[in-house]
């Protein structure tokens, strides 16, 4: 999944990238949940074991 989330992040006009990844295959797995419980702290939502934090408001309203 990490690949897809980085493949995306990366413009498309770009165009060392497009040659980097154009031999690039993703393959796919069974569906899996990951849960990453978040705590309200402060202005900021807060993931508990890696201490990644989000400002609330900062998401659509459908992602919290």
């Amino acid at each position: 999944m990490g690949a897809v989330i980085l493949g995306s992040l990366i413009p498309q006009g770009n165009r060392k990238a497009r040659a980097w990844l154009k031999g690039y295959k993703v393959q796919l797995q069974e569906p899996q949940l990951l849960y990453l419980p978040f705590t309200q702290v402060d202005l900021f939502l807060k993931e508990l074991s890696t201490g990644l934090s989000f400002q609330r408001n900062a998401l659509p309203e459908g992602l919290v």
